[in-house]
Parts: C-alpha cells; structure tokens; sequence
C-alpha cells in the first residue's frame, strides 16, 4: 500500500464524510427530531469544520492528516456514547477507527487506534456506571425508539460499504502490483534467454571453429606421421559437429597420443555443439511439441532402458513457440521425476487436443506420489505447476489405480498466446528455458 493511495483513499473518506455529516449537521442545527443542547450544537458544527479543513488541506502529510481525522472521529465516538450511552452508535465508531487507521497508516497505527478507542470506551462504562457522574450524561435515546434503530442500521451499512470498497480498491491494487511483478519477472527472464542466446551463437561460431580448426590439424599430423611411418593413410575430414563418426581406419595406433588427442578433440566438438544447441534455438517451430515428445521417448528408452510410449489424439496444433516450450518442458520434468524416483517400468505421454483445451498426461507405473514427492523434494513439482500458472491452466497429480501416478497439465486453447508473453518460468526454473525442443534430454544423458 503506498502513500498515494492512502492519500487518494483519505480524501475520498474525507468528502464522503462531509457528504453524509451534512445531514447530521443540519438535523443538530435544527433539533429534529428531537431537541439538542447548545454545546452539542456547538460541538457538532466545530468537529464538521474541522473535518472540512482536513479535506481541503491537501499540504499536509498524510499521516497528519490521518490522525487529525482519527481525533474527530474519537470526539464524535465520545458525543455519541454522552448522548445515546452504550446503546448508541458510539460503539460502531469506536470499532470503525482502527480499522481506518490500519487502512491509512498502518498496523501500528491501527493497533495505537484500537488502544485509545479501548481506553475511550471503558472511560465511558465507569463514568455511566458511577452515578454521581452518569447522572450528568445526557442518555435521552431510548434503544426500542425507532429512530434509534433506523440511524444504527445506516451507520452500520455506512461502514459496511464503505469498508468493501476500500478492500475493493486495495484488491485491485494488489492485482496491479502482480501484474507489474509478472512484466518484470518477463523482462529478466528475456535479457537472461536473450544471454543465453548469444552465449550459444558465440560458441557456436567461435569455439567449435576453433575445435574443428584443431581436430583438422590433427588429422594432418596423423596422416603425416603415417607417411613417415609408411602407413596407410586412413583418417579422412572430421565429421560435422553432432554427426556420428564414419568407420574409418586410425592412420595411428589407437593408444598413440595423435589418435587419443583426436578422439578427445572430436568428444570435445560434440558437446562444445550440443551445449551450443541448448542455449541458442536455431530449428524451434511452434508445432513441433508432437516430434520432440517422440524424441524424448526415444531417448528415454535408449537411456534409461524404460517402455516409454507416446500418444497423440485430437487437433494438437499449437500456434505459439513459448507454449510449446513449456508444455515439453513439464514431460520432460515428469519424465524425470518417474525414471529417477518412481522405479517406473513404463512411461506414457498423451497429448489430446480438444476444441477449448489442450492435454498433457504423463502415467507411469511407479511406486506413487508420495515416494516421488520425497523423493524429488517438491521443486520439480513447483517448477511444473508454476508453468502450467503461466500458460493460464492448470496441473493436477492423480493416484493411478494399482499404482503409479499420472500427472496432467490442461491449457485452455484461449489462452495459449500468452506464454509467448510470459516467457518466464519463475525464479526455480531451468537455466535452458528457451533451449530447443530438439536438444537433448538431460535424463538422457
């Protein structure tokens, strides 16, 4: 709650104050409908000028303001319970007070407020039950009196309403706040991709150059030292980086320096292109999520040695990159979650397509949710939901009956544009959010 919107809130409760006390004034004035002393008359039309300087007074702090307006409200609270006892409305301000306090200046204010106003309150319970000195008051309000009850019932809707539409508006500025929480966590998380982004086109462009300049020198000392030797030449170009190597023959022995200084040059190469690959996207579309779901079945069978199927029914087309994105990357956490912590045999990922949704569902045939939640510490967990928040659906975990657990991620087809606007993944995500669907798999690894 910042100082301007205590400002704005107070000079709204200010007017609408002297809205409301206008009539009050005016039946004081006037004794209607009943008689009032000429100090109360006195009283009343001082604390109402007081509460108009207060309002136009725009100068002054806003704590100061505040708490001249508390001042008021504590000698209307203290007329109320003189005239009308404790069957008044003096009780309804007394209650009202702390809670303008905490609204305008905060907890403390509002805890300072509710002690005075106990103070006040427990003052006019001695004075009305000491006789000498309650004879004095001037109770003169009969509580079955209906004019007494038709003023209780509007002060009370008084504070009600009004209460509600400040809770409103500190509502509708903590959404704002949110949202301005989400832009920003946005805008990191694109400087970070866009980081990583040039990180991978700098190794890319420079160190694997680099790696394939070297690896070809080698082979030139190879053929070179299998010319002096008298060896046949047998090494030809490198392979490009990511390509398996060709079955050729070694123009040195395999455990000669050359021949292991160019297995380690080539080793070096493909993970120099593959870690390249993760940081920068060259090949990303957004109706890939089908093609690479099956990549990453079939890397986790070859990995992990698992039965890993993938089915897809319905129209699962996606029209955005990012949505895509975060769709692989909760099978691929769910994925891991079963291979490492589930001891799972089989693995299925769905992905079903309806006309107002999408659906993702991980099943595996493992131990169940409460070993994998253990297990994995929940953050695998937070880290899928926070995509499925993202992307405006939903995640829930199920119990598979005879074991197991499927989870099941629903993305609503209305609102799958926006994870192309919200690009973050949260603080807990992976370091290569904005990777490639065809990367390759960490589990796999």
């Amino acid at each position: 709650m910042t100082e301007a919107w205590q400002a704005q809130t107070l000079n709204t409760v200010l007017w609408l104050t002297l809205l409301v006390g206008f009539l009050r004034v005016w039946m004081v004035t006037f004794q209607w409908p009943k008689p009032f002393s000429p100090w109360m008359r006195l009283s009343t039309a001082v604390l109402y000028l007081g509460t108009v300087a207060i309002a136009v007074g725009h100068r002054a702090k806003t704590r100061h303001r505040v708490w001249a307006f508390l001042l008021i409200l504590y000698a209307v609270a203290a007329l109320q319970l003189y005239r009308a006892g404790m069957a008044g409305s003096g009780r309804i301000t007394l209650v009202a007070i702390p809670l303008y306090a905490l609204l305008f200046a905060g907890y403390r204010s509002g805890w300072t407020a509710l002690f005075l106003a106990a103070i006040l309150y427990s003052a006019f319970i001695g004075l009305w039950a000491w006789v000498p000195a309650g004879e004095h008051l001037e109770i003169r309000e009969n509580p079955a009196d209906p004019d007494f009850w038709i003023m209780q019932g509007i002060l009370l809707l008084g504070a009600a309403v009004l209460l509600l539409v400040l809770l409103s508006r500190f509502w509708a500025l903590h959404i704002r706040a949110v949202r301005e929480q989400r832009r920003l966590e946005e805008e990191i998380t694109r400087a970070s991709e866009e980081e990583r982004r040039r990180l991978g086109s700098e190794l890319h462009d420079g160190l694997c150059q680099q790696l394939t300049a070297a690896l070809l020198q080698c082979v030139a000392l190879e053929n070179q030292q299998a010319v002096a030797d008298g060896r046949t030449v047998g090494v030809g170009p490198p392979p490009l980086p990511g390509q398996p190597l060709q079955n050729q023959s070694s123009a040195a022995p395999p455990t000669s320096p050359l021949c292991v200084l160019r297995q380690l040059l080539e080793d070096a190469i493909g993970t120099a292109h593959e870690v390249a690959r993760g940081l920068c996207p060259l090949d990303l579309g957004a109706d890939s999520l089908g093609p690479a779901l099956e990549r990453l079945v079939r890397r986790t069978q070859e990995a992990a040695g698992l039965e890993c199927e993938y089915q897809e029914q319905g129209a699962t087309s996606i029209g955005d990159q990012q949505t895509a994105l975060h769709l692989y990357r909760i099978a691929q956490e769910a994925v891991g979650n079963a291979a490492k912590h589930g001891h799972t045999r089989r693995i299925l990922i769905a992905l079903h397509g309806t006309p107002d949704s999408l659906i993702l569902q991980v099943e595996d045939d493992g131990c169940g949710i409460p070993a994998v939640q253990s297990k994995s510490g929940g953050m695998g967990m937070n880290i899928m939901a926070y995509r499925a928040r993202i992307l405006g659906g939903t995640l829930g975990v199920e119990a598979v009956p005879g074991g197991g657990t499927r989870i099941v991620c629903r993305v609503p087809r209305g609102r799958q544009g926006d994870g192309g606007q919200r690009r973050g993944a949260g603080p807990q995500d992976d370091s290569r959010s904005s990777s490639t669907l065809q990367e390759n798999d960490p589990h796999a690894q």
